[in-house]
């Protein structure tokens, strides 16, 4: 049974995962949801403005009511600034199974924010949570996402052709990938 516990904020040495706040949506375009390399393999494309990714950080926050809700912002805890976000996505709660989802402003890759917030989420979401299994898919072409995954302890599941269409309309084959509570083993020690 899972624990109902809601968005809660997590703290890792360089970054403070938190839910997104009212007035985030411009450190949050500036730095990530204006990127159009970030939205590179995502099913969302860049947005045009301030005023967008505004709208759906209000959205974000109407979802908190739900315990099952685990969204969370990505901020540097030196500058407080939203630089990504990264999030659990129940499928079945009767099967204690979650999705991971992420992503990151392309300023800050291949510095280690990815996996430190990714490897802050999965302890919650196995620890805290109680999850049995999480998840996670990426496009087949996505070196980056898949090695974040495979780093932090995923195998790899499937091979899907044409699964997903990108918010630029394309049709990707994609790579599945999952971790079970069972192979979890605190890889957050490994980043920190």
């Amino acid at each position: 049974m899972l624990n109902s516990v809601g968005t809660q904020s997590l703290d890792t040495p360089r970054l403070l995962l938190r839910r997104f706040q009212r007035g985030d949506g411009k450190s949050a375009f500036r730095n990530w949801c204006g990127d159009t390399a970030v939205t590179t393999y995502l099913k969302w494309t860049a947005h045009p403005y301030p005023l967008a990714t505004e709208q759906v950080v209000n959205r974000w926050i109407r979802e908190y009511h739900d315990p099952l809700c685990f969204h969370w912002a990505i901020t540097r805890r030196e500058y407080g600034d939203v630089i990504g976000g990264i999030g659990l996505t129940v499928w079945d709660a009767a099967d204690e199974r979650a999705e991971l989802g992420y992503s990151l402003g392309s300023a800050f890759w291949g510095r280690g924010f990815g996996r430190e917030a990714a490897a802050a989420v999965l302890r919650f979401g196995f620890e805290t949570v109680g999850f049995h299994r999480i998840e996670a898919i990426c496009a087949a072409e996505n070196q980056a996402s898949i090695g974040l995954l495979t780093s932090l302890g995923f195998q790899e599941e499937g091979f899907h052709r044409e699964v997903c269409r990108l918010g630029d309309g394309r049709f990707v084959d994609c790579r599945s990938f999952a971790l079970l509570a069972t192979e979890y083993r605190c890889p957050e020690r490994s980043v920190w």
